[in-house]
């Protein structure tokens, strides 16, 4: 997830980037890259058996470049609930567990970046951010190889 035309947001295609890398030629194995949420967000992932993402966020507590391990659960109320466009990922995904149980996949897992800010043009990430990429990359690739 993220837009890597606003500097650190871009956190999250950096790091599937390298996912894809790690993996070349992985049977069984879907990479995409994503630069939307909620509904949309939800009509990506149905179909899969397990869903890893990968995104930006600014706790306003953790220090620039740590990483977070989490569940969906762990996102309600976040920023995008109040949206007039779309709903939170959390809500998008109560809705398809509703009307499409069978088609939502049974694990997701969610690793946030934490960045400073996610606003200015730049198609560099940070130092920290760059380095939590590339952890985080490993990360879910042994994930993945276990």
């Amino acid at each position: 997830m993220g837009n890597p035309i606003l500097g650190d947001d871009g956190v999250g295609i950096y790091t599937v980037r390298a996912v894809r890398e790690r993996l070349k030629g992985r049977v069984g194995v879907d990479i995409k890259e994503a630069s939307l949420g909620g509904l949309r967000l939800m009509e990506e992932i149905l179909g899969y058996d397990r869903v890893i993402i990968v995104d930006a966020i600014i706790t306003g507590r953790g220090a620039v470049g740590e990483i977070y391990r989490f569940s969906p659960q762990n996102l309600k109320g976040t920023l995008h609930l109040s949206s007039p466009h779309d709903l939170n990922f959390t809500t998008a995904l109560e809705l398809g567990r509703i009307y499409a149980p069978d088609d939502v996949p049974k694990e997701i897992v969610i690793y946030a970046i934490e960045v400073a800010e996610n606003l200015t043009f730049a198609e560099e990430l940070s130092g920290k951010v760059k380095t939590a990429g590339l952890k985080t990359a490993e990360m879910i690739t042994n994930e993945l190889n276990e």
